[in-house]
């Protein structure tokens, strides 16, 4: 199976912007602004929305080179 490396960036939920205002050496609790539309979440939500985001891309990926495999075995 062929692995993809890529870089996932985090959008906003709200808009989908990716540049976000946030302060040095942001913990866990500390609030992350959208550029954008002002959306505010804590630095550990941001966190969990970039890994639900990255899971989906993977999850795609892997349907995508499933089907190819699938594909292939009946021709």
């Amino acid at each position: 199976m062929l692995v993809k490396n890529q870089e996932v960036t985090i959008q906003c939920p709200d808009c989908g912007h990716t540049k976000f205002e946030m302060p040095d050496n942001a913990q866990d609790d500390d609030l992350i602004t959208c550029n954008n539309c002002g959306l505010q979440k804590t630095k550990s939500e941001w966190g969990e929305l970039g890994i639900e985001q990255a899971t989906k891309v993977a999850s795609n990926q892997a349907v995508e080179e499933a089907r190819k495999i699938l594909g292939d075995s009946f021709k």
